[in-house]
């Protein structure tokens, strides 16, 4: 009886673990999307290390190809993560034309130079993203950089879209300068349920 006892509050401890203490294997928005970036046409066509990347838009509905306040995209769906790494560059002067001449009031917003990198992850589920540390420490991986975390909807200081010089380890550099705007990159934003978590 006392072997039966234990083996039966053994199994008790280990479901209990399971169901308290674990880590969930999914996410937890309850809208169950998240929100994507994109890579736009390269800003600069002769330095292809300056990139823009953000929300994009929808010429058939006219409207911001994401939605940064319940999150676009299904977290069932496999995305890159956008990876930002820190920096304190100064605007390319060809930036800087290219984002006042497509947006002359409050550039610096909506399309500001981030001073920073960018960079992708290989492909993950969003269910598998449980936390904004799991996601920076696929960046860091990635990039092989300590600073590099994951990608935040103002990282420029405004919203919407900003730009950034590529990473040199990151994966996939072509999606970062717009071919295949189609492919949309998990990004995080901090004031809003909009991230897979």
């Amino acid at each position: 009886m006392a072997i039966k006892l234990k083996s039966v509050l053994a199994t008790t401890l280990i479901v209990g673990s399971t169901l308290f203490g674990a880590t969930p294997s999914y996410a937890q928005n309850p809208s169950g999307k998240a929100l994507t970036w994109q890579g736009y046409p390269l800003p600069v066509p002769s330095k292809p290390n300056i990139v823009r990347v953000g929300c994009g838009w929808n010429s058939t509905t006219s409207q911001n190809a994401c939605n940064p306040y319940n999150g676009d995209t299904n977290l069932k769906k496999k995305r890159r993560i956008l990876c930002f790494v820190p920096g304190n560059s100064t605007v390319p002067p060809e930036y800087e034309d290219y984002a006042s001449a497509a947006r002359p009031t409050n550039w610096q917003f909506y399309m500001g130079w981030s001073g920073g990198e960018v960079g992708l992850t290989n492909p993950v589920r969003g269910t598998e993203i449980t936390s904004k540390a799991y996601a920076d420490k696929m960046c860091k991986a990635q990039l092989q950089n300590e600073t590099a975390v994951m990608a935040e909807h103002h990282d420029a200081g405004g919203g919407w879209s900003y730009g950034a010089h590529i990473h040199q380890n990151s994966v996939d550099k072509h999606l970062l300068r717009g071919k295949q705007q189609k492919k949309r990159f998990w990004t995080s934003i901090n004031d809003q349920n909009a991230n897979p978590w």
